[in-house]
């Protein structure tokens, strides 16, 4: 048996060249793979990156949304807060109760009762708070030192009413007088915004109408009717933001960061001018007045509910003059004189057949004149002239023998006599106005059994007195009415008008509007004097000759406010800087205890505006 031999040069050269292939060829594998993990690790770094970044901008957007949502929230409910005071406020003013109770008549400067009201205590920021806040005006200084900031409400009703002006007078004239005392104000505006309202399209001397106005670049008609807001007379032509309302934009009662514009403070005519109003004719507990005109009620049942309200001497007064006709008087503390009306010379005499009574002489519609009764003589005449219906008259008092001053006795005797009578006496005399009554007297009728040549009984009016005045004149305006309707024109509150507006009234010189009010301010909220505004004549020393003038123009309550809520959060919260704040300005028409509102306006957009107390 033969044995080969084995060589081993080729395999182990073999072997080797494969080992050495296989060592290659693992190797280029190695680096494959490791280059494959290496950028697997960037990819995924990548990705992540990525996603952080999108999750971070996501996180951050969801971070702004609800810095959004909070806020979007925050700001409606600073709304409600806001909305909360003015029904609040006008709960407040409408209930006579918590008016002369908890306000004690002041709602005007009420710290403790309108600052930082409680809402609601819920919330991260302690809950919601109101404020109700007012730009007061002192009456005195210039510029921003004439006002300040109060807590309350602005009275609507010491405005010049632009419609109510117009209603009185429909020329217009008496409007255009009392806007030309206003301060910046001109001929030609002053009798554009009286064709702006009056119902014609004729303009007047320096006016605009239609015409005007349908030849600008975007043409409109003049309104020629009453406003329903103050911010329409900026389409008048001459009124402009400055002259309306001010440099005082935000409407803060001071000069604030880029709202100087090189003139002094000023709040415009908004402070002056409104078209809101409202007035009942009612006395001060809010019961309808009782008619002097009254032709349908017994005369002793009339005599009666004048008694309880007046006193005999007035109520007598007033039934005579009914019954028997008014002449003018020669008193000269309480002669009446007014645009439009005039008291001149002294007291007529009478004339007429021994033994008769009657009625004659001419006024104007409602006024009363008189003859006389029997045995009297002379001669004269009587009437009133003028809107306000003061009597007029010349002649000449006590030049007849045959005439005698009597005294309330001597009237309380014929008036009880005629309404005993068997046949009801007969109403037939009729009063135009309170004014009608100053500087009169009445002719008593002759008993039956007087003696022909007996002389006539004359008696002058309470209000002719002086020392009866205070006395007689408060509660003959709270409590009587010569007008059939129940909503009257709303007239100025003189016991808050600024003296501008006192200034527009007719028959009030510059040193009747400063003793007006120097001497506010002492007055009880439920005095009756203060109620119609009769203490500017029986205690401020205003001469009552000028009574006639201002009865339609003047009193002394309101039914309509201005209320300017501010909501806000009680507390600085995490986010924002305190929470949203809100205002919100409305008008309040009480409304015999049920209150409406006559204008609302969310103004937030005018800025925070105030130091809110928290």
């Amino acid at each position: 048996m033969m044995l080969r031999k084995k060589s081993h040069a080729r395999p182990v050269a073999g072997s080797a060249l494969a080992r050495l292939a296989g060592s290659r060829f693992s190797f280029r594998g190695k680096l494959r793979t490791t280059r494959r993990v290496g950028f697997a690790l960037i990819a995924v770094l990548i990705v992540v990156s990525v996603l952080s970044l999108a999750a971070y901008r996501f996180a951050e957007s969801m971070t702004s949304e609800y810095q959004v949502a909070v806020r979007t929230t925050e700001a409606a409910q600073a709304k409600t807060f806001a909305a909360s005071g003015v029904h609040y406020v006008a709960g407040m003013l409408a209930d006579p109760n918590t008016f002369n109770g908890t306000l004690a008549g002041n709602p005007y400067d009420n710290q403790g009762v309108f600052a930082n009201v409680t809402v609601s205590t819920d919330g991260p920021k302690g809950g919601g708070r109101f404020s109700l806040i007012a730009v007061g005006d002192t009456f005195t200084g210039t510029g921003e030192s004439r006002y300040m900031i109060r807590y309350g409400v602005t009275d609507e009703a010491a405005k010049i009413n632009v419609n109510s002006m117009l209603q009185l007078d429909p020329t217009g004239n008496t409007l255009y007088t009392a806007l030309m005392t206003l301060p910046n104000m001109t001929p030609n505006i002053a009798d554009s915004i009286v064709d702006w309202v009056d119902s014609d399209e004729i303009p007047r001397t320096n006016g605009s109408e239609s015409s005007y106005y349908q030849g600008l670049s975007q043409p409109y008609r003049s309104k020629n009717a009453p406003l329903n807001s103050l911010d329409e007379l900026l389409l008048v032509n001459g009124v402009t933001p400055q002259l309306l309302y001010g440099n005082d934009r935000n409407r803060n009662g001071k000069m604030d960061t880029g709202e100087a514009d090189g003139n002094d403070f000023g709040r415009g005519w908004s402070e002056f001018l409104t078209p809101y109003g409202r007035e009942l004719d009612v006395d001060i507990n809010g019961n309808q007045r009782i008619n002097l005109n009254d032709s349908t009620t017994d005369p002793n049942t009339q005599s009666q509910l004048l008694t309880q309200a007046l006193g005999q001497a007035m109520s007598d007064y007033i039934m005579a003059a009914r019954m028997y006709g008014t002449t003018s008087t020669a008193s000269s503390t309480t002669s009446s004189s007014s645009s439009g009306s005039s008291t001149s010379g002294s007291s007529t005499t009478q004339s007429g057949s021994s033994g008769s009574s009657g009625n004659s002489g001419s006024g104007s519609s409602g006024s009363m004149s008189g003859s006389g009764s029997s045995g009297s003589s002379g001669s004269g005449s009587s009437g009133n002239s003028g809107s306000s219906g003061s009597s007029s008259g010349s002649g000449s008092s006590g030049s007849s023998s045959n005439t005698v001053t009597g005294t309330a006795a001597n009237l309380r005797t014929a008036v009880a006599a005629s309404l005993a009578a068997s046949t009801p006496p007969t109403l037939s005399n009729k009063i135009s106005s309170i004014g009608s009554l100053f500087s009169t007297q009445v002719s008593l009728p002759q008993p039956a059994n007087a003696a022909q040549n007996a002389p006539t009984t004359v008696v002058a009016s309470p209000l002719n007195d002086p020392t009866q005045l205070a006395t007689v004149l408060p509660p003959l305006l709270d409590a009587t009415t010569p007008r059939t309707t129940y909503d009257m024109v709303p007239r100025v509150n003189v016991n808050m008008a600024p003296p501008e507006v006192l200034t527009a009234l007719p028959g009030l010189t510059a040193a009747d509007v400063a003793t007006i009010v120097n001497a506010r301010g002492s007055q009880s909220p439920t005095d009756p004097a203060t109620t119609t505004g009769a203490w500017i004549f029986t205690q401020a020393g205003i001469d009552p000759s000028k009574f006639a003038a201002l009865e339609q123009y003047i009193t002394g309550k309101t039914m309509t406010y201005r209320v300017h809520s501010v909501g806000y959060f009680a507390s600085n919260g995490s986010i924002g800087n305190g929470g949203a704040v809100a205002r919100v300005e409305a008008v309040i028409d009480t409304n015999q205890g049920t209150p409406r509102f006559l204008y609302y306006r969310d103004v937030t957009d005018l800025g925070r505006g105030f130091d809110l107390p928290r």
